[in-house]
């Protein structure tokens, strides 16, 4: 019995990690995630004041 309930849970955990991770390409084109489940191009589309101040910030960077 302790057997069976053993090899029960071993599978139900194997389900779970298996489904537990998320996705790795965007929820609109097969490009690597970035952020919130998109790609850098599609976040930033989304999120265009974010994408301001990262660009702000790496000019601060660039030129000092």
């Amino acid at each position: 019995m302790k057997k069976k309930i053993m090899i029960v849970l071993a599978l139900v955990l194997s389900a779970c990690m298996l489904t537990a991770c998320g996705s790795s390409t965007c929820k609109k084109c097969d490009n690597e995630v970035y952020k919130d489940g998109l790609c850098q191009e599609h976040y930033y589309e989304a999120h265009p004041l974010e994408a301001l101040g990262d660009l702000a910030s790496g000019l601060k960077d660039l030129f000092g």
